[in-house]
């Protein structure tokens, strides 16, 4: 058996160690708010990450057992951190991942996951979004900061 630890980019990552096998058995194992992940064989070489969402499993990504170096990864940060396309450039996305909840803002809008339910409520100014920063998300964030990342980000939605 193999482990993949997804270090996550998002509220849909799984919160601890997913178990696999090489062989393609699948072997289901609950994470964030109690729902099952897997990992399945799709070719030879290739393997997805799956969640089970609305009762039934949907593909998160897919990965391989490839031997990568750390040049590998250099276009796709230099990607994530300069091209104008680029989702973090683009957008303000957090994610605070726990075992009964998960806390995420993306752009002018703060989610609360649950195992059966969610609540969204628009962020209304930058103060607000400072606090919910500081309280959910454990971070220092000044209010000085938080306007620039209202303007930037929450304004537009």
């Amino acid at each position: 058996s193999c482990y993949i630890v997804d270090l996550g980019l998002g509220y849909l990552s799984p919160n601890r160690a997913i178990k696999f096998s090489l062989d393609g058995k699948e072997i289901v194992t609950y994470a964030t708010l109690k729902k099952p992940y897997k990992i399945s064989k799709i070719d030879a070489q290739t393997y997805g990450m799956w969640m089970e969402k609305e009762d039934e499993f949907k593909m998160l990504y897919s990965f391989d057992m490839a031997k990568f170096s750390e040049a590998d990864f250099d276009v796709a940060h230099f990607y994530c951190h300069k091209h104008r396309g680029a989702t973090f450039l683009n957008r303000l996305v957090l994610s605070l991942i726990k075992d009964d909840v998960v806390h995420s803002i993306k752009n002018g809008m703060y989610r609360k996951f649950y195992e059966n339910r969610k609540k969204q409520t628009a962020i209304k100014g930058a103060e607000e979004l400072a606090i919910i920063v500081q309280k959910e998300f454990n971070c220092n964030l000044q209010l000085k900061e938080a306007e620039a990342l209202y303007e930037r980000f929450c304004l537009k939605n």
